[in-house]
């Protein structure tokens, strides 16, 4: 589930931040369009990060332990 706390606080939060504090300058136009772009890509990673943890939990990977006796 670090996926998904990981991709709103690195990707949604800092672009919904950066929109709203320069949405009306037109010189930050590029820098918008690349930050909503990377938010897409984050948003994809987050997903796929999220998945893969419950798909873990729900599917655990069993570890073999071996015990000596003397």
């Amino acid at each position: 589930m670090s996926g998904t706390s990981f991709t709103v606080l690195s990707f949604v939060i800092s672009v919904v931040l950066y929109y709203v504090q320069f949405r009306n300058d037109p010189s930050k136009r590029g820098k918008m369009i690349a930050n909503w772009v990377s938010m897409v890509f984050g948003v994809i990673i987050g997903a796929i990060a999220t998945i893969q943890g419950i798909a873990e939990m729900t599917n655990p990977k069993t570890i073999a332990t071996t015990t000596t006796t003397a």
